[in-house]
């Protein structure tokens, strides 16, 4: 096995623990991950408390939104295990600078009257 092979293997193997590590973190999240550096995006519908979560890993940056409907979702953000967003909001967009695993999650909003749908997407380079 060559140093490069042994690297990028490394590199995958901490990216997967470090998601599974947040995500851990996250009693009751669900996760759609995509492991390759494209777009990855996911629509749902969110009981108040519930979360999803969809994940990605981006060479340089990654732009990353989320948008919810009727009613707020709060959104966060994680960039190689940094908390980059956390916001209860109808609507969000932001640019990461740097690469990185980006698991990004939402979840509706505790007290609420009911559901709301959340659509979140990454796009890596």
């Amino acid at each position: 096995m060559s140093s490069i092979t042994r690297r990028v293997a490394t590199v995958t193997a901490t990216a997967a623990a470090l998601g599974a590590g947040l995500l851990a973190a996250m009693p009751g999240a669900a996760l759609a991950e995509k492991g390759s550096l494209a777009d990855t995006a996911s629509s749902v519908t969110l009981q108040p408390g519930q979360e999803f979560c969809i994940a990605d890993w981006a060479s340089t940056g990654a732009s990353v939104s989320g948008f919810a409907s009727p009613l707020p979702a709060r959104f966060r953000v994680y960039q190689a295990g940094v908390l980059r967003v956390d916001a209860t909001v109808n609507s969000f967009s932001r640019q990461l600078v740097g690469g990185g695993y980006i698991l990004l999650c939402a979840k509706g909003k505790l007290g609420a009257t009911g559901p709301t749908n959340a659509s979140m997407s990454i796009v890596t380079w």
